[in-house]
């Protein structure tokens, strides 16, 4: 009697979905210069949400659905977060849009299977793009477009490290948001969790 409902956990616990939420995290974000929140909420099509804000949504919401956030890094950048979607392939109007009003970045993570990319967009072109995937090997790095003065000293590093066995593997994936870092001055996806550095918990967004 006891097969069937353990079979249906057993599925659900082992399904790609499931174990993206349990291995590790999947967040987007995009970052945007001296633009008022306004104007970017009214670019994107979405709004503050009158739901409470949830610290732990952010990372580990539900794998079928989309958590969306905004945050002030009170240096002139704003930063809009989302769990689960891969706001580079999947929301490139937002991305061009905005970047025909102020410089624009954005990142992607997949914790769970090393991936990770980068892009960065002007006058409403993607300029730059920068993707490590770990299932075609440890020094895969594909680029596109004209690379930010900053690249070569940030991949010959990481790469040296690497090659010397002095990092654990994954240090080609941090080569996207190290190149974004140098810009905003900070990596989103680490130093930005709701409490840390003086930050407070990111604003919920939803459609408007």
């Amino acid at each position: 009697m006891l097969f069937r409902p353990l079979l249906a956990v057993w599925m659900l616990l082992s399904s790609p979905a499931v174990e993206k939420t349990i291995v590790g995290f999947c967040v987007s974000w995009i970052v945007v210069r001296d633009l008022a929140p306004e104007k970017i909420f009214e670019t994107i099509g979405m709004k503050v949400s009158a739901k409470p804000a949830d610290p732990l949504a952010l990372h580990w919401s539900a794998p079928w659905s989309a958590y969306y956030s905004y945050r002030d890094l009170k240096n002139g950048w704003h930063v809009i977060e989302a769990d689960n979607i891969d706001l580079i392939s999947e929301k490139e109007p937002w991305l061009l849009k905005l970047s025909e009003l102020a410089p624009t970045y954005a990142y992607h993570e997949e914790e769970h299977v090393m991936y990770s990319s980068g892009a960065g967009y002007e006058n409403g072109k993607r300029i730059w793009y920068i993707e490590h995937n770990s299932e075609r090997g440890l020094e895969d790095l594909i680029t596109e477009g004209r690379l930010p003065a900053c690249f070569d000293e940030i991949y010959s590093t990481r790469l040296g490290l690497l090659k010397s066995g002095a990092d654990c593997g994954n240090t080609l994936m941090g080569v996207p948001v190290a190149v974004i870092q140098t810009f905003i001055g900070i990596n989103c996806s680490h130093d930005c969790w709701p409490g840390e550095m003086g930050f407070p918990v990111y604003v919920p967004l939803e459609d408007a």
